[in-house]
């Protein structure tokens, strides 16, 4: 079922289904915590379990900017550290368009980080 819900829907609704899904297979079992594997992907999911279930550690929302590429290079930029160029957009040609200033070597990434693209 996650492999389904994982392809199929947008992440934060994804996110939401898989969340609900784990407490759903828990039923009246009471987690003393919340432990993740170290995927990133997996951050959202403890963040709501551990509001759910009011565990003692629940990773800070404020976290997930470091999670979101466009919010941290903002932030990197805001304090005036530099970073490297970067483009991002959901727009094809305006991604060509955008990476036309950037040096070699690039590096290509999908827009979600689960490893596919959203559209």
């Amino acid at each position: 079922m996650q492999e389904q819900i994982r392809t199929s829907y947008p992440q934060p609704l994804r996110e939401s289904l898989i969340t609900d899904a784990i407490a759903d297979a828990l039923g009246d079992i009471r987690p003393a915590g919340i432990v993740v594997g170290t995927s990133d992907a997996a951050l959202a999911s403890w963040h709501a379990l551990g509001l759910r279930y009011g565990a003692p550690y629940v990773y800070p929302k404020s976290a997930f900017a470091a999670l979101d590429k466009a919010a941290f290079h903002g932030i990197v930029a805001s304090c005036g550290i530099a970073g490297y160029g970067w483009a991002a957009s959901g727009d094809p040609n305006e991604v060509v368009a955008k990476a036309a200033g950037l040096r070699f070597p690039l590096m290509v990434k999908p827009v979600d980080g689960s490893g596919g693209v959203i559209r």
